[in-house]
């Protein structure tokens, strides 16, 4: 009896959950607080603009065009202050959407990987199966399949294909089936081929 590599069904492991959940809250505390700065930087620059106002109109009249010099500075540095620390924020927020779709291509593409060897895994058992039965038909459709698993590239089942299709063929050979043997042989040498030997 022939043992096939056990696989599993798809699952992706991506990273630990204790790990992905402390990466997720410590981005979101990052922007939280990039957040919360805009809006305190935001609210202190009104508050500010309000003060000016009030200083600027307040006494004297003479004093108006130094007060306002000092004013629109202040605005000035104010303002772009608010710019940077909102320039800064909206930063934070792409890069969270980045890592987030990076993990998220991650997931797919390891879920993707898992379902093609398992699907690897499904051909390489009809396969067998296949090669079981009497008629030609059947027999070199299972060789065919064992020979694409054999051929694919899959670090696991492509060897375990591969050593199936050469005893299948040393079996023929002692059995004394040429037809068979010459068949088997045949796609033997196409996994040959695929893995150098």
């Amino acid at each position: 009896m022939i043992m096939l590599p056990k696989h599993d069904n798809v699952r992706s492991k991506t990273e630990e959950p204790g790990k992905l959940k402390l990466k997720e809250k410590n981005r979101i505390q990052t922007v939280a607080f990039w957040e919360a700065t805009v809006v305190w930087t935001g609210a202190l620059t009104f508050g500010l603009a309000i003060w000016l106002m009030v200083w600027l109109f307040k006494e004297d009249a003479k004093l108006f065009s130094d007060k306002l010099e000092v004013a629109w500075r202040l605005m000035v540095i104010a303002g772009s202050l608010l710019t940077f620390l909102t320039i800064v924020w909206r930063g934070s927020i792409a890069t969270q959407q980045v890592e987030q779709q990076r993990l998220q291509l991650a997931s797919i593409t390891k879920q993707i990987a898992q379902t093609e060897h398992n699907n690897l895994a499904n051909l390489l058992e009809k396969g067998v199966n296949l090669v079981s039965e009497e008629e030609r038909q059947k027999f070199e459709a299972g060789l065919i399949l064992i020979t694409h698993v054999a051929t694919s590239g899959d670090s696991q089942l492509s060897l375990a294909a591969f050593n199936m299709l050469s005893q299948f063929t040393q079996n023929l050979q002692y059995q004394e089936r040429p037809h068979l043997y010459k068949l088997a042989s045949r796609y033997m040498e196409k996994a040959r081929e695929a893995h150098g030997v």
